[in-house]
């Protein structure tokens, strides 16, 4: 019952607090339902799921954070059971833009 509450508090949320930026920090939170989570084309949860980011960026470096929360009524669901953590950086290099990035995946329990 309260991760039900909380993917409904995440949503609620996402909602009305849009991305707030103030001079070069910009932050933001969304959340999203889905009927199951699907990862490249290979069904990771046939349950509902709540999936929920959040993100800040101070001038042009970003880091977010990704989380999916199953929705089956057992006590493992009431934590995530998988975060994604992302750092990205834009540059201008011989003539082209280009974004590097760092990606870590994190699957608790």
């Amino acid at each position: 019952m309260g991760y039900r509450i909380a993917g409904l508090a995440a949503a609620i949320l996402a909602a009305l607090i849009p991305t707030m930026t103030i001079a070069s920090i910009s932050v933001g939170f969304e959340t999203d339902v889905n009927s199951r989570y699907v990862w490249r084309g290979l069904v990771q949860d046939e349950s509902p799921v709540v999936q929920a980011s959040v993100w800040g960026s101070v001038s042009d470096l970003e880091v977010a954070v990704w989380a999916n929360w199953p929705t089956a009524k057992d006590a493992a669901s009431a934590r995530p059971n998988e975060l994604d953590f992302t750092a990205t950086y834009p540059l201008a290099w011989a003539g082209m833009d280009i974004e590097p990035a760092a990606a870590a995946y994190w699957y608790p329990g």
